[in-house]
């Protein structure tokens, strides 16, 4: 191995050259590996710090085209877990697809940075005419069954782990794995992706767990400064076949890490209120919180109770941005909690809300005109109203003075201009 001590025969360090070598291209980097002995030593490495083995295309390559599909990863799965295996200790950025991929990383895999796992590229492929679908499902049920510790064994395995992204409703138990998450403590970014279809029925869907989930980050994974929620978590419709097997949500006993949490940005847009997520609860522990996106339409009650801590308690003095998806603006608790118990909002998007009129959120422009940096609306795509565009200009032009005001088809958009601060 080249150490950075070492000289190339071209008189640059090799420290130099693995600083190049971190903004090259995967496939410049592969040419530079294979120019020759010294090189290849060298620069081996850095050919697998970043490593995508998302296994097809799920939206337009059916398995067996694709190079790594059912068929061919079965003929060629030796070959291939040998050289996943063999590189393991070197990949420091992952995104995988299958369980299968997950478990063969082998225990080498300790030096992982991020970690991206989705595997419900796999289960969302129609699979009626595709060869392979039976052997498919059958070692991908054996192996789900055992999911959840295979992942919580490679994130106990990698204590440096700075970012994850996971699909938690694919696995018989989200909780055990946010318990282990909770354990790197150099973790900063966390963005769970959970299951947002709807089917008409909500009781038909598996225990919720979002609000759990939550609360057991911000009070046990301090140190994150950015936490995304997309869809609702859910325990999967086999986890209490799960719990008999030791692998259920079970209780905590032990107590939460001390201090305040580091939390930053919390973004939970994309979660329902059949989820009943308590802001309450989570606010008072989140006093660094500076971006806050709300979860999908709350109760107008959820939004007094959540006014109220923030002005009584005064727990979230840095909260400068606001971001609603799929509101009604004519809520009077909305509108109220924008003039109220944000006072330095500087950034407010309202995404795809309804009933929107320029009369109805002026009063809280002319609060904070003072203090806000950019406003962006962005109209339903759905049963439009005819005036909403316009409605939003008229909102936005008394700004223009002092900014600039930028409309498309359905996203009106205001910034303010650098040197005209309130």
């Amino acid at each position: 191995m080249v150490t950075s001590s070492t000289t190339t025969r071209k008189g640059l360090p090799a420290e130099v050259w693995l600083l190049v070598a971190e903004y090259l291209n995967h496939k410049d980097l592969l040419h530079c590996v294979l120019v020759g002995k010294e090189w290849h030593a060298m620069l081996f490495m850095n050919l697998w710090r970043s490593v995508n083995v998302i296994d097809f295309d799920y939206e337009s390559i059916p398995p067996e085209l694709h190079p790594f599909g059912i068929g061919r990863i079965l003929n060629r799965r030796e070959d291939y877990n040998k050289m996943f295996r063999a590189n393991a200790s070197h990949i420091r950025h992952l995104t995988v697809a299958s369980i299968w991929s997950l478990k063969n990383l082998g225990p080498d895999c300790t030096n992982l940075l991020e970690l991206h796992h989705l595997p419900c590229l796999w289960s969302r492929y129609h699979w009626e005419n595709s060869q392979g679908y039976d052997q498919y499902r059958d070692l991908d049920r054996q192996l789900r069954e055992r999911g959840t510790s295979i992942l919580v064994e490679l994130i106990g395995r990698n204590p440096r782990l700075k970012k994850v992204r996971l699909q938690l409703p694919d696995y018989y138990s989200p909780l055990a794995i946010v318990d282990a998450l909770s354990t790197r403590k150099g973790l900063k970014s966390i963005r769970l992706k959970g299951s947002v279809e709807y089917d008409g029925d909500w009781s038909s869907f598996p225990p919720n767990v979002t609000s759990t989930v939550l609360q057991r980050i911000v009070l046990n994974c301090k140190q994150i400064k950015c936490l995304s929620v997309d869809g609702n978590i859910r325990e999967s419709f086999h986890n209490r076949k799960a719990q008999g097997d030791g692998e259920g949500e079970g209780e905590r006993d032990e107590e939460p890490m001390a201090g305040p949490s580091e939390l930053e940005s919390l973004n939970l847009c994309s979660t329902y209120p059949h989820d009943s997520v308590d802001m309450t609860a989570i606010l008072p522990h989140v006093p660094k919180l500076g971006v806050l996106g709300l979860p999908c339409a709350m109760m107008p009650n959820q939004f007094d109770e959540m006014a109220q801590v923030l002005i009584e308690r005064k727990c979230c003095p840095m909260l400068h941005s606001i971001t609603l998806k799929s509101y009604s603006l004519k809520v009077p608790g909305v509108i109220n909690f924008l003039l109220n118990a944000v006072p330095q909002l500087r950034d407010l998007r309202l995404i795809k809300c309804l009933g929107f009129r320029a009369s109805v959120l002026k009063p809280v422009v002319d609060r904070h005109t003072k203090t806000l940096q950019s406003i962006r609306i962005v109209i339903p795509d759905m049963d439009p109203h005819p005036d909403d565009v316009p409605e939003a200009v008229s909102l936005l032009s008394p700004l223009s003075k002092i900014g600039s005001v930028d409309v498309s088809e359905r996203v009106v958009y205001w910034q303010r201009r650098a040197g005209h601060q309130g």
